[in-house]
């Protein structure tokens, strides 16, 4: 947890992996030395990118990170290029994705915040406000910058058409009320942090408009997958008749969030499954008495 949300892991494993070419010991800006080719830089290139992916498989951002610097080594060294020049290239890329990803953030944000107001039925011109929810955080904390989900919020505001936010506080880490609510009182936002458990009632008395959540896969059908406790405002979304807006970042005309490989209806599937102390400890203490789960 020191680093979360899949989009600032994919940056900060990436940049980890141009910090260790650089000053790593292996590395520098210079004339490269303990690699006798660029070969073999790319197998250590290959080898890194492999183990970064593993720390959180359920998340697309860090493979297809991988992805990209891994086959722009291997294309580098198949090339002939020299130890130095497949890792500048591989720095100058992992460098470029840091850009890429708050363009597209804010280009999400742009359309998120567009879809919302037409879902709702309210004129696009910053005439009229929403109310909004969402949980857990997406926002500059857990993206390169600005946000998916919190972006199209954000872009709500600039354009004077936010009324309200409602952050869940997103048990049992508390992210929205560690550092979803962090970002709302640092941006002037208004918004309020509300229990997990309240998500549905605050709907219910007409204060929410739009909900959206991030995303960690878009299905091949649209459908969007995320962690378990984002189901509960869906899943009064589905009851009370509220829109639902999933946010997932990506290059243009790039389908890296599209679950490859999922079947075409993921619903009941097991995408990410966390230890079953979750809802009796918090932080490694208990919080229940000592009980059977089942």
């Amino acid at each position: 947890m020191l680093v979360r949300g899949a989009p600032a892991i994919a940056i900060a494993g990436a940049l980890s992996l141009a910090v260790e070419l650089v000053t790593g010991g292996w590395a520098d800006r210079n004339g490269l030395t303990g690699w006798a080719d660029g070969g073999v830089c790319a197998a250590h290139v290959r080898e890194r990118l492999a183990h970064l992916v593993a720390s959180r498989p359920t998340a697309v951002n860090m493979r297809e990170a991988a992805e990209r610097l891994t086959a722009l080594a291997d294309s580098a060294a198949g090339a002939g290029k020299s130890t130095a020049e497949v890792a500048e290239a591989v720095i100058e890329a992992a460098e470029g994705m840091l850009v890429e990803d708050v363009a597209s953030n804010k280009a999400l944000g742009k359309h998120g915040a567009e879809a919302m107001l037409k879902a709702a039925g309210v004129a696009a011109d910053g005439s009229e406000s929403i109310g909004v929810m969402t949980i857990c955080n997406t926002g500059s904390l857990a993206t390169a910058g600005y946000g998916t989900a919190l972006g199209a919020i954000r872009a709500l505001h600039e354009k004077g058409a936010l009324r309200q936010v409602y952050a869940c506080e997103t048990r049992p880490y508390n992210q929205g009320g560690r550092l979803t609510a962090y970002e709302i009182v640092a941006d002037g936002l208004p918004g309020t942090l509300i229990a997990d458990s309240a998500a549905a009632s605050a709907m219910a008395q007409g204060k929410v408009q739009a909900v959206i959540v991030g995303a960690d896969r878009v299905d091949p059908r649209r459908d969007v997958l995320g962690r378990a406790p984002d189901a509960r405002p869906r899943r009064a979304v589905v009851l009370l008749g509220r829109r639902l807006r999933g946010a997932a970042g990506g290059r243009e005309g790039d389908n890296r969030n599209l679950g490859r490989g999922l079947p075409r209806r993921v619903h009941g599937g097991v995408v990410d499954r966390r230890s079953e102390r979750l809802p009796d400890h918090v932080a490694g203490l208990g919080t229940a008495r000592d009980v059977e789960l089942v």
